[in-house]
């Protein structure tokens, strides 16, 4: 490189430099004290997350029969007469509706509804 192609990236920087540093946008402005963060949620206790399953309802509380497994469940889940909803496809082998059972441990994901319980990380 020659000097004069030099000199001229040398002020070509210079020039960019001191653009960035004349602009208004180059720091934000700090007023007051920021807000501290909430670590309580007023809905801990009740919140949904997505994609969870459905839990029991509580009228369904001590129904499980860990020596039944899913045939507690299954009573009058899969029986139409009773209006209880029906197992979904991927609860079964080969997702074949009315086959072998797939997911026979109910509560291990379909959890009870106890009001008693306290929430995640409560004291109460």
């Amino acid at each position: 490189m020659t000097s004069k192609s030099l000199l001229y990236i040398s002020i070509l920087f210079a020039m960019l430099f001191l653009f960035v540093g004349c602009t208004d946008d180059s720091a934000p402005d700090e007023e007051g004290e920021p807000t501290p963060m909430s670590l309580e949620r007023p809905d801990a206790a009740s919140m949904d997350l997505p994609g969870a399953p459905p839990p029991q309802p509580t009228d369904h509380v001590d129904r499980w029969d860990p020596e039944l497994r899913q045939d507690s469940c299954l009573v009058c889940h899969n029986n139409p007469a009773t209006g209880a909803k029906e197992l979904p496809a991927d609860h079964y082998y080969n997702e074949e509706v009315g086959g072998v059972i797939f997911r026979d441990n109910c509560v291990q994901c379909h959890a009870e509804q106890i009001d008693d319980k306290p929430g995640f990380n409560r004291d109460n």
